[in-house]
C-alpha cells in the first residue's frame, strides 16, 4: 500500500452509492479519520480518553486540555459538551444514591442537602443551572472504575494539578486514602471482588512477611470502603458477602 492509498480508499468510501444521499466530501485526509474516531470513542464513553491518548500516542491531560482537540472547533465543543453531560451524569447519579462511601461521602451529603431543596431538582435530575454554576467554578468529577473522584487540586492524594487527577499515580490504593473519593453501590462490585482476591492471596503458604504487610494493608483499605456503604434510612451496613 502505497502513502497515497489511504487518501483513494477513503474517497471511494465517501463516495460510495450508499452515501448517495449524504454531502459530498473533497479533500479528505487519514487525520480526518483519527478525528472521527475520537468522536466516537467520546460520544461513547469518555472515560476511554486515556486509552485514547495511548493509541494516538498522546499525553491524556494534553489531549484533554485541547491541546490536539483544539485545532478542530467542533471536537473541542464536542468534548466540552461531554464534559457537561459527564457532570450532569454523575452528579445525578451521586444526588439519588442511597449509599455511599470514601472519605468525600459527607461532602457530597452537604452537597445533596443543599441543593435538593431547589424544586427544579426534584429528586429526577440535577438542574443545567446547576451544572453550568459547577462548570464555572471549575468542579471537576473523574469517574473511574472503583468510584468517583470529586476533584480538588489542595486534595489530591495523587498529586493531581489544575487540569485534574494526576493519571499515572491514581490508583485504587491511593483513591482509597484521598479526601476527593466517594464509593456508591455501584462500585460495590469492584471492591468485593477486590477483597475475595487479596484474601485468597494470602492464604497461601510462604508468602514473604513484606508481602503480607502490603496484602494486607489493601485488604483493610478495601473493608473499610465497604463498610462505609451505609444505608441512610436503615443505619446497616451494606453486606460484603
Amino acid at each position: 500500500m502505497g502513502v497515497t492509498a489511504p487518501i483513494r480508499l477513503m474517497q471511494a468510501f465517501a463516495d460510495s452509492p450508499f452515501r448517495a444521499d449524504r454531502p459530498a466530501t473533497s479533500r479528505l485526509h487519514p487525520h480526518a479519520a483519527r478525528k472521527t474516531f475520537a468522536k466516537f470513542v467520546v460520544k461513547r464513553d469518555k472515560r476511554a480518553l486515556e486509552a485514547l491518548s495511548v493509541h494516538y500516542g498522546h499525553a491524556y491531560r494534553e489531549f484533554t486540555d485541547g491541546v490536539y482537540v483544539g485545532a478542530d472547533f467542533q471536537l473541542s465543543q464536542l468534548l466540552e459538551q461531554e464534559d457537561r453531560d459527564d457532570l450532569a451524569r454523575t452528579l445525578t447519579s451521586l444526588m439519588q444514591s442511597s449509599r455511599m462511601g470514601g472519605k468525600a461521602a459527607e461532602r457530597i451529603n452537604e452537597f445533596r442537602r443543599q441543593y435538593q431543596k431547589d424544586p427544579s431538582f426534584a429528586g429526577k435530575a440535577v438542574p443545567q443551572t446547576l451544572v453550568d454554576n459547577l462548570v464555572r467554578r471549575g468542579i471537576k468529577i473523574a469517574p473511574c472504575d472503583w468510584g468517583y473522584c470529586v476533584y480538588s487540586e489542595s486534595h489530591s492524594a495523587c498529586r493531581g494539578d489544575a487540569i485534574g487527577p494526576n493519571e499515572v499515580l491514581r490508583a485504587p490504593d491511593v483513591c482509597s486514602t484521598c479526601a476527593n473519593f466517594v464509593v456508591t453501590t455501584e462500585h460495590q462490585a469492584w471492591w468485593n471482588d477486590r477483597v475475595i482476591r487479596e484474601e485468597t492471596f494470602l492464604t497461601q503458604r510462604g508468602l514473604p512477611e513484606q508481602t503480607q504487610i502490603l496484602v494486607k494493608k489493601r485488604l483493610d483499605q478495601s473493608k473499610a470502603l465497604l463498610a462505609g456503604l451505609v444505608s441512610r434510612t436503615t443505619g446497616k451496613v451494606v453486606s460484603q458477602s
